[in-house]
């Protein structure tokens, strides 16, 4: 089975409907056999673009976004993005931190950094230099 890398621009527009006829369209790619990468930086753009653009709220965009990273054509680190997903909606902390602090929860790294919003989440590590 083939992949290919769906963009953000197409999500967005499944995503907040302002073009019905492309909404219609990207739902119809979503559901199709065809596997679509997902990557990370298009998550992260995704989140920029739903909180700065569109106003939408932090419960609003995790919803969102849940829907897309467990679509059956969606291939992506399911496990990673849910973390990220958790961390940030649980946390008051940037979806940056949140997606460094599921990284190393993920794979069982220490975050070396002087930011001490990490120490609010009690699952990870956080050293200074």
């Amino acid at each position: 089975m083939s992949k290919s890398i769906i963009d953000t621009n197409l999500l967005i527009r499944f995503l907040v409907e302002d073009d019905k006829l492309k909404a219609s369209k990207v739902a119809d790619l979503l559901v199709s056999s065809e596997k679509k990468v997902l990557l990370d930086i298009v998550f992260a753009e995704i989140v920029w673009l739903l909180s700065s653009f569109y106003s939408l709220s932090k419960e609003d965009i995790v919803q969102k976004l849940r829907s897309i990273i467990h679509a059956k054509s969606i291939y992506c680190d399911k496990k990673l993005f849910d973390g990220v997903l958790s961390l940030w909606e649980a946390n008051n902390i940037s979806f940056v931190d949140a997606y460094i602090a599921a990284k190393a929860e993920t794979d069982n790294l220490v975050i070396y950094s002087y930011d001490k919003d990490f120490d609010k989440i009690k699952t990870v590590t956080r050293k200074e230099p």
